[in-house]
Order: structure tokens, then sequence, then C-alpha cells
């Protein structure tokens, strides 16, 4: 499931790509009628409506919309998240609360001609006692390789995350970690993407680290411009607040400003955008996970995603946010290394990690 920014608020249940904020679709179903081509302000769109889609479903003209990959139901807003946006509370045609949606493209993506993406940051999220993938990661892993077929062979696939600090990590019959990022590239490959295009982030524990280790290893030395990030429904919102600031900070965008000149806004930190960056951001369904489960980890995301405001509040540049990183994250410091994994998860959402 994708949708739509629309001047800061989150536009859910239909992966609409709009080339005008106030048009509509020709042939999109809203409350299963067809509606023509016409003006709508963000407000309206702001309150309450209900977009039903259904699987494996086409409608044409591909500049309006694609598809959506599952059944979906939404009627009103409700949270907010880190950037001001609103959040879904209600739930979906399965019955299980859907707490949040996922942001896709931003009002202006038409101006920038279509180009295609630079690379695709899918996010891990667990592994089997074998080593697999669970069935949320392969999900994942589906919309990333979709991605990759749309924008061509020389848009990359980097796998992000080295394990969890709430799990012991898997070692292979010599004793070596298979990280997380490992089991997705060899979910991949068995699927037929180009080992050439395959990149992995083995140094993060938890989402913070996905964000920085992404810009840092591989974003800023291949200045990379436009990129999509995806992970599931549930971490949606955290991951999205996380690499807005992260890819926001001043100086991440130092790259391309070497590579084309000065970027516009970068005098403050604002967002990816303001530091030369276009994220997509795509969100894949949770379906498949036990309701007590998902709804144990939402409990834990929309906590951290409070956590997360007092944290980012004051650190607008990428030196401020290494120095913190490194000394006071505790997945990362040195002056508190020996609590790393002493603090397990001990409630449902340890399941899906």
């Amino acid at each position: 499931m994708q949708c739509s920014m629309l001047k800061g608020h989150l536009v859910i249940g239909v992966r609409q790509l709009w080339p005008r904020r106030n048009h509509l679709t020709r042939k999109c179903r809203w409350c299963n009628s067809g509606v023509q081509r016409r003006g709508l302000s963000s407000s309206g769109l702001q309150r309450e409506f209900v977009a039903s889609t259904h699987r494996n479903e086409f409608w044409e003209s591909r500049k309006d919309v694609t598809r959506v990959s599952e059944e979906t139901r939404f009627r009103k807003w409700g949270l907010r998240a880190l950037d001001g946006s609103h959040i879904s509370t209600n739930g979906d045609a399965s019955g299980r609360r859907r707490i949040f949606t996922t942001p896709v493209r931003g009002d202006d993506e038409e101006e920038h001609g279509g180009e295609p993406l630079d690379a695709i940051l899918v996010l891990a999220g667990g592994q089997l006692p074998g080593g697999g993938v669970p069935v949320w990661v392969e999900r994942r892993l589906d919309k990333a390789l979709e991605l990759h077929k749309l924008n061509g062979p020389k848009c990359s696939i980097v796998c992000l995350g080295n394990g969890t600090p709430h799990r012991r990590p898997i070692l292979t019959p010599q004793g070596f970690v298979v990280h997380e990022s490992t089991s997705c590239a060899e979910y991949l490959i068995d699927r037929g993407a180009p080992v050439s295009v395959l990149l992995k982030e083995w140094g993060s524990y938890d989402t913070i680290g996905n964000g920085f280790f992404a810009l840092t290893q591989h974003v800023i030395p291949r200045r990379w411009r436009r990129m999509a990030v995806v992970t599931s429904d549930f971490h949606m919102p955290r991951s999205h607040a996380i690499f807005e600031w992260v890819f926001g900070l001043q100086g991440a965008g130092t790259s391309i400003q070497q590579a084309n000149g000065a970027v516009a806004g970068l005098a403050s930190s604002s967002g990816s955008r303001s530091q030369g960056f276009m994220l997509q951001y795509h969100g894949v369904s949770d379906i498949g996970i036990e309701m007590s489960i998902i709804e144990a980890r939402v409990a834990k995301e929309r906590k951290a995603l409070e956590s997360l405001k007092t944290v980012s509040t004051g650190i607008s540049t990428l030196e401020d946010f290494h120095v913190w990183f490194h000394t006071q994250h505790r997945c990362y410091n040195v002056e508190h290394q020996e609590l790393f994994g002493k603090q397990p998860l001990n409630d449902p959402a340890l399941q899906s990690y």
C-alpha cells in the first residue's frame, strides 16, 4: 500500500500518483462510485473518506493510479506523525486495527520529470531460525524487486540491517554471523535479482542505525539523490520520521552539493528535501502477523516515536548526530557497551523482530 503526501498530510488507502494535488483520477473507486476529475482541496481530503481497493486491481493511466496490493478500507484521521502528518486510526477490511499508513510521493514529484530512482533502501525486519526471512520481510523485498523493475538496471537495492539487540544472532555452521541484510540479499538473489545491483549494510541494530549507515556508507559516497524507503506498514511512521530527520541533517547532502553545485534550502534542517534528497516511502501489508503481536509492536512503535521527538530536538547537523549516536545511543556507544543485549524485549512484540 502506498499513498501521497499532500501539503504535509498523509493521504491513505489508494496508491495514487497525482500529477497535481487538486485532481483525482478518472476511474478511481471512491466510495464505490466513479469519480470524474475535479478539484479537491487538501482540507477536503483531510476530512473523513473511504477508499476501498481490491487485490491486483489495475486502473488505466499509470500517471494517476497504480496497483494496490492488499484490500484495504480506511475511514478517518487520527494521530500525528513526527512531521505533523495525520495518521489513520481505524480498521481495515479484515478487522485488524490499522494505526497508520505510508507517505509515498511529494506534491512536486512531477516537477522532476519522472527520473528513475538511484536506489531502493529496504529495511530488514527479523530472521527465521534457519536464516530465512519472515513473511512481512518477504513483502518488503518483493516490493523492492517491483520498484527495481520499474526503475531500470541502474537502480541499486540496498538491504539494511545487521540484527537486533532483542535476539541472539544466527550463526553459520562455522560460527560466523548471518546478518539480516545477508538473509535479505539471499532472498532477492533466489528471486532473480541481479547480484550487481545488490548492496548490504550490516552495521545497524535499529531503525536509526538503518538511516545513518545507509546515508554514510552508501548514499553519500554514491551521490544518490532519488531513493525509495521500503518497510512494513506497522514500522513506517517511525521509519519515515527517522529517515526525514537523518537525511535532513545539515551536511547530509554534501555529496549532492559537490556534484551539482549549491542546493537551495541547505541553510537549515527541514526534512530530506532540505539537503537535496527526494525520498519516496513505500509501506507493505502487515497481514500474516498475529493480532496480539502487531498490537504489541504498534504500541512499542508509538512509544519509540514519542521518544524520537525528544531525542531529535536540537540535533540538526550530521556532526551533532554522529556525536550523539556514538556516545549516547545504547546500541552503538562504548561507555555502556556491556549493556548491549541485556535488556531483552519480553512481550509479544519480540515476534515481529
